[in-house]
């Protein structure tokens, strides 16, 4: 916490009228970061097309990169770094039903959703 007030410009004490310890720090500086990531992130536009496709995922890709050797402490910290409140995969990954999905076409319903259900990704139609 010393280097870190040390860093920005305040006494030492003074970090602690803003972040009461580490854990609270660090986790604002990854929400910070990730919200910037996916505005940055977010301004790209996506067309449709195999050969865009391909295009997009390769820029993709390269921003992701750009990021990692850029700012690697950052990088690690964010992406390889275990921390309270994370998502961990795969338990926290799997598919989970937030909202009703709609039909993928007139003639299809949605599955059903909930406990026990195998709701799957995509539309099997």
């Amino acid at each position: 916490m010393r280097r870190v007030a040390t860093a920005v410009g305040i006494t030492p004490m003074a970090i602690y009228r803003h972040f009461p310890n580490r854990e609270v720090l660090l986790d604002s500086l990854a929400t910070a970061s990730f919200t910037e990531l996916a505005q940055h992130w977010g301004k790209r536009t996506w067309s449709a097309g195999p050969a865009d496709f391909q295009r997009q995922v390769h820029e993709t890709l390269d921003d992701y990169l750009d990021f990692a050797l850029l700012q690697p402490h950052l990088y690690a910290f964010l992406f390889t770094e275990q921390r309270a409140g994370a998502r961990r995969f795969p338990d926290d990954f799997r598919f989970r039903c937030l909202t009703p999905r709609s039909p993928c076409s007139p003639t299809h319903s949605p599955p059903a959703c909930g406990p026990g259900s195998s709701v799957p990704t995509t539309c099997g139609n």
